[in-house]
Order: structure tokens, then sequence, then C-alpha cells
């Protein structure tokens, strides 16, 4: 899978998910990006994840829902607490239903399409192709960010 952003606003980040396995580009939401000094992982709960290559692993939410997670110790992001190298990095970095950044806190929302800037629509479907493909084989997610391009 690969997440294209593409509009950097200072309440969210929007972009685009691609995979060989969607019928079409999927809409996500995100937090807005806001460095940290301690690691450059981004400030946790607040920022959208650096752009890199992620590991995604299954994640089973209390809810009983299973949704990918990310991790990239090189990037300071860890699936699980316990899993950092240090006191320091984030953790619990999910892709999982939303529809406004509100539903998100450092995690990524994927909508069937987007309603206007800062919401996506259809989120739950949209997360049934995020699974469908991860459980096909797509186990990684790069994340790059593209100014220039319109999207409408």
């Amino acid at each position: 899978m690969k997440l294209t952003r593409y509009n950097f606003d200072t309440e969210y980040t929007e972009g685009l998910l691609t995979s060989t396995h969607f019928d079409a580009p999927l809409y996500t939401i995100e937090r807005p990006w806001i460095p940290y000094e301690l690691f450059r992982g981004g400030k946790p709960r607040e920022s959208c994840v650096p752009n890199g290559t992620y590991q995604l692993d299954a994640h089973r939410r209390p809810s009983g829902a299973t949704v990918p997670i990310l991790s990239n110790p090189d990037l300071g992001v860890y699936m699980y607490a316990e899993h950092r190298r240090r006191e320091l990095g984030r953790y619990l970095i999910l892709i999982h239903s939303g529809n406004t950044v509100a539903h998100v806190v450092g995690c990524i929302a994927p909508g069937v399409r987007r309603l206007r800037p800062g919401f996506v629509a259809n989120s739950r479907d949209a997360m049934r192709q995020v699974w469908d493909a991860f459980v096909d084989g797509d186990t990684t997610l790069e994340i790059v960010s593209k100014e220039t391009e319109e999207i409408v």
C-alpha cells in the first residue's frame, strides 16, 4: 500500500491510499504534522507519522475489530510501548475507521470518498478494502508527500 499525502492544513492532513488490491484510491484523514524535538516520529497522539516505509501487522482493538498497526523502529514508531528501544517513541499507530480528524489520535482513517476538506466518507467500507489488501499480502505501507498534486 502507498499513502500519498497531498493536503497539509494546520488541523488535518489528507492523502490518497492506493494498492493493487483496490478498485480505486481511498482518501485518508490524519492529524497535522507536529514535529517533536525528542525524536523524529512526530508528537505522540497529536501528529501524523513521518514519511517512510512501515511494516503492517494485525492488531486486535478492545472492540474486537482487527486492524493494521504500523511499525518502523528506525523512524521511532513501534507496535507497542514495550517494543520501544528507549522510553521515547510512538506506538499503537493504527489504520482504522473514522470520518474526521477528531476520530484519529495519531492514526490514519481511510474513506471511500472525500466529502470536503478534512472529512472522508464511508470509512467502514474503506477499512474492509484495507483489511482485504492486508490479508492478501499488502503488509507494508509507504508514506510520501506530494504537495503540488491537485485532488478534488
